[in-house]
């Protein structure tokens, strides 16, 4: 896929999630399930532009109000290309073309908000503490009584992306002997922390072509 066929299906996985009516992985999930033809590559640039919305959608929503833009699904989406991903108003221009698949092209509009947006990093001084914590505001004084001054780090661990721990099958090998299977692939382990028969990965990788999942990690 192309990186516009990828943006043009996160628009269409948040359109639904935005309905509420269902939880956003179940959303994703189904989307992929019904698509097979998304090789696991675009899945997975596909899911991180969806989460890196979902994660910072009231951060998001402050700038797209700040400059009086529309939001929605695919303004949120627009936003956190240039605040969190780095991408140049220019860059995305070229992804929405509309052509194969591709996103329509910016309007005037989504022009403007992304120009304005450059430059800035996602959080803003003027953002309340909810906003720049990516908290419903109703909630922020609850965890505040919880949490006090550690707040912020609690709520920046909620939004970091959950490791990948694999449960080494003990009948088979032991998390040594898996570890180093795993490092022959060129995937990096270490022990978890708290449980005696993990591996935690150090990024992510496709699990599913590892001859040492198959041979270590998974049961007959």
């Amino acid at each position: 896929m192309t990186p516009g066929a990828q943006l043009a299906a996160a628009v269409d996985i948040l359109s639904v999630i935005d309905t509420g009516e269902h939880p956003a992985d179940e959303i994703a999930a189904d989307y992929f399930r019904r698509r097979r033809y998304i090789g696991a590559k675009d899945r997975g640039s596909i899911a991180g532009h969806v989460y890196a919305v979902l994660r910072h959608r009231a951060a998001l929503d402050w700038w797209i109000q700040k400059h009086r833009a529309q939001i929605g699904s695919r303004t949120r989406l627009l936003t956190a290309l240039v605040l969190i991903e780095g991408w140049r108003p220019e860059t995305i221009a070229t992804a929405c073309d509309g052509i194969r698949f591709r996103p329509p092209p910016l309007t005037d509009d989504e022009e403007r908000l992304l120009r304005a947006l450059l430059g800035h990093t996602l959080h803003h001084p003027g953002m309340s503490r909810a906003v720049a914590n990516d908290l419903p505001e109703w909630l922020e004084p609850h965890l505040e009584r919880v949490f006090g001054n550690g707040l912020e780090r609690e709520m920046a661990a909620l939004n970091m992306t959950a490791p990948i721990d694999l449960r080494v099958n003990l009948l088979r090998s032991d998390r040594e002997a898996a570890r180093r299977a795993l490092a022959a692939e060129g995937v990096a382990a270490e022990p978890t922390p708290w449980s005696p028969i993990g591996l935690r990965l150090s990024e992510r990788v496709l699990l599913g072509g590892l001859a040492a999942l198959i041979a270590y990690l998974r049961k007959k």
